[in-house]
């Protein structure tokens, strides 16, 4: 798991293994939310890489949430 901080807030990035050589992408807030990638990535540091990229394009705002209850999904 990576912390990546922007703007004073924190996100988790999660990267687990697919089963089929691939990686699952996860970000979590510290509140329960969690968006996920519906497509594995071919590595794990490409699953980092687009979480990076997505925290930086969209704004770490984008994957924080304001209940446990939000979930968010994107393809790769």
């Amino acid at each position: 798991m990576q912390v990546i901080e922007r703007n004073r807030w924190t996100v988790y990035v999660e990267t687990t293994p697919d089963g089929n050589g691939g990686w699952f992408l996860r970000i979590e807030d510290g509140r329960g939310n969690s968006t996920g990638w519906v497509d594995s990535f071919g590595t794990e540091q490409a699953a980092v890489d687009a979480a990076i990229e997505a925290i930086d394009k969209e704004g770490i705002e984008t994957f924080i949430g304001p209940t446990s209850d939000m979930r968010i999904y994107f393809d790769a």
